[in-house]
């Protein structure tokens, strides 16, 4: 199935997340949990029932959750050390919005077994600790595709998806 790509864009976080020291360079190291596990992109799918919110609600949202977990906006890289570690520079993150010219009801049932990359921001060659893919179905429907790596788990907590509901999205899964 082939889908329409609107835009693909880094989406920076909000004024009020911007550090007021520019000058100012923070590194998280990961932590030992983290380095014991192998790096991996996870991938999650999720429905959004009508009313929608617009992109631009959806985007905004977003960049209010940089307030709360700045590490998704951050970048990898290297201490002095050597230690891996979580540059939190505010570079932002990945959204790419699409058009699925089908109705989720063709789609369905979901076979989580086919081939969904479409539905998903890429995995390869990519910066971003984390993706967003908006996918607009043809119907009443919209898809929230999240990647991001498993290696930063505790900092890119699922209770960011909380705080899109907290802004009045519904997030939930059908």
């Amino acid at each position: 199935m082939a889908i329409g790509l609107i835009n693909n864009t880094i989406l920076k976080p909000s004024c009020s997340s911007s550090s007021s020291d520019e000058q100012s360079v923070i590194l998280v190291p990961l932590t030992i949990f983290d380095k014991a596990t192998f790096d991996l992109h996870v991938a999650v799918l999720y429905t959004f029932k009508p009313p929608m919110p617009s992109n631009e609600v959806m985007k905004e949202a977003l960049s209010k959750v940089f307030d709360h977990y700045p590490h998704l906006a951050g970048r990898f890289t290297t201490d002095n050390q050597g230690r891996t570690c979580i540059l939190l520079n505010n570079a932002g993150i990945r959204v790419t919005e699409t058009y699925v010219p089908t109705t989720m009801t063709e789609q369905l049932p979901f076979d989580p077994s086919k081939d969904v990359s479409h539905l998903l921001p890429p995995t390869e060659g990519v910066v971003e600790l984390f993706q967003v893919q908006l996918n607009r179905y043809a119907c009443t429907v919209d898809l929230l595709s999240v990647i991001r790596l498993i290696t930063v788990s505790p900092m890119a907590n699922p209770r960011a998806l909380s705080l899109l509901r907290g802004l009045g999205l519904y997030v939930g899964s059908t």
